[in-house]
This record gives C-alpha cells, structure tokens and sequence, in this order.
C-alpha cells in the first residue's frame, strides 16, 4: 500500500514538473507615486518595466498600451506596497481571452465521474501534517485527455503556449497515468488531505481585478467563492509564522511574471464545509498511477 502511494507522488510530480513553464523568475515591479507625478516619470517607468519583463511591442500599438499601462498604475498605486506584474499593459478582457482556462459543467464533472481516490491516502484526518509544499501546472478534461492519450509528452516535446487550439498527437515519449480522482467537493479537511499526498488541480474563479494583478502576499480576495472557470494547482498549505494565517500555495499557469513567482498563497480556512475561497472547493481532481 505504501508502495502504491508512493508511485502515485512521483508520476503526480512527473507529470506536473513536465507542465512547469520556462520563464525569467521575476517579482512585481515596485513603483511610487514619484512615477505617476508626469507622463516622463511614467514613460520611464513603462520603459523599465518593458525591460524588466522582456516586453516589446510594435510602434504602432505602443501609445494605446502605455494608455492601459497608466490605468493599471492608478488601480494598483494605493496599495500598501505599488506593484505590477508582468501583465502591467493587458486589459481586464485581454488577460481573460489568453489565460482563462474554461471547464466543463461540474454537475458533469461528477455525474461522471466513476473512479475512486487511490486506496493509501483514505483515511489520513488525525494525521494531516501542518504544512505541504510539493512546489513544483491541470484540469479534468485534460486529465482525460492525457489518460485516452496513453500519456503526457513531455515539456520538451510538447512546449506550452498561451492560446487556445487544438492539441497535438504526440506519441512519444510519454508519460503515462491509469486515471484520475475527484476529491469530495466543499471540504477544505478533503482537500487538505488530498494535498498531503500530491499537487492537486482546483478550478477557481480568477475573474477579478484583485487575482489578475496578484503580486505577492497573502490573497484574501475579493472574489466569488460560487464562481470557476480557471484550472490552478494546489501545490501545498501551511501558515504564516507570525500572524499565524492559514494559507494554500497556488501554483499558476501565467508564468513567473505573475504573483510570487507564478506562485500565489491563498488565504484557508475560509468557508471550510462549502466553496472556499474562489470556489477552491469545488472541484479537485488529481491523477494516479495504479
């Protein structure tokens, strides 16, 4: 039974390592209201930041998204510590179109789903450790994409990109799975269980303003906790070593650019036998190999 569970840790983390974007390790860009006090200041600003995160864009487009750039500034710039990521000069609808990733009806998800959760990690309550960190991206049409497939190609053969589009046959080499969990919905103590044993794929709603521009930090939102429509892996939990509050470890698909990292902590213990925060609840799922 150990044994089991441990083939399942390691093709979990296989396969999500293979997922892992290769992007410039970047923080946000921290900026003061000395940067906004004229359109020079700002230009120089958006110069820099245009460095810093290796964005060029055409001559032509340049004014208009130094336009958003600005906007972006204003939003952010009463925040306690003024930062941007590397989305500082995309729309609201720009990053929803290019990054959002959509699922399917959970009413769906779990009318068919006939596969049970991989025998060695029922039963963990009383013995949950206080902190996970597997740090190391994956939703349930993929899943059943990679299991039909017979596999999952590597990163290597099969590089990430940011667009929708058809996938691509690959045959080989692959990284095979023998299926995949749903972990019960709205039960933070299922989840949390579920994540002491491998990375597990959330669907979350990613909507607003406030995870768009996330640029480090604890999250606590705002965000609709009924909402989804974003596939996220949760990577770990623990808490902070001062203040004391319960967080998750959000591995993101929007490059390093964003977040801490590509990583976001998420606040816990919210609506802990309902949807969570951002519907976090909602619908896990993780693969195993039998």
């Amino acid at each position: 039974m150990a044994a089991a569970g441990k083939a399942v840790r390691m093709a979990a983390m296989a396969m999500i390592m293979a997922l892992a974007l290769a992007a410039p390790a970047a923080m946000a860009m921290e900026f003061t209201r000395a940067d906004l006090a004229s359109e020079n200041a700002t230009w120089a600003l958006y110069h820099r930041w245009s460095a810093r995160y290796y964005v060029v864009r055409m001559a032509s487009d340049k004014a208009r998204r130094f336009g958003i750039f600005k906007d972006n500034l204003l939003r952010a710039v009463n925040d306690s510590t003024p930062g941007i990521n590397g989305f500082g000069d995309l729309t609201d609808d720009e990053l929803a179109e290019v990054y959002n990733c959509a699922i399917p009806n959970l009413a769906e998800v779990y009318a068919t789903s006939n596969i049970t959760p991989e025998p060695s990690v029922i039963g963990w309550f009383h013995n949950l450790p206080d902190t996970v960190d597997w740090t190391y991206g994956w939703t349930r049409s993929a899943l059943s994409y990679v299991w039909n497939n017979g596999g999952l190609a590597p990163e290597s053969v099969y590089p990430y990109k940011a667009q929708q589009g058809p996938c691509q046959k690959v045959v080989s080499p692959l990284i095979p799975i023998a299926g995949y969990s749903n972990v019960p919905p709205n039960d933070e103590l299922e989840l949390r269980r579920a994540v002491a044993g491998q990375p597990v794929v959330v669907n979350i709603d990613a909507s607003g303003e406030a995870f768009k521009r996330y640029d480090g930090g604890l999250f606590r939102g705002p965000c609709n906790n009924d909402g989804y429509g974003h596939a996220i892996t949760v990577v770990g939990y623990g808490s902070d070593p001062i203040t004391h509050e319960p967080y998750w470890i959000l591995k993101n698909s929007w490059s390093e650019t964003w977040g801490e990292n590509g990583y976001m902590k998420m606040q816990r213990e919210i609506h802990s036998m309902g949807t969570g925060l951002c519907g976090i609840h909602k619908s896990p799922t993780y693969p195993y190999r039998v």
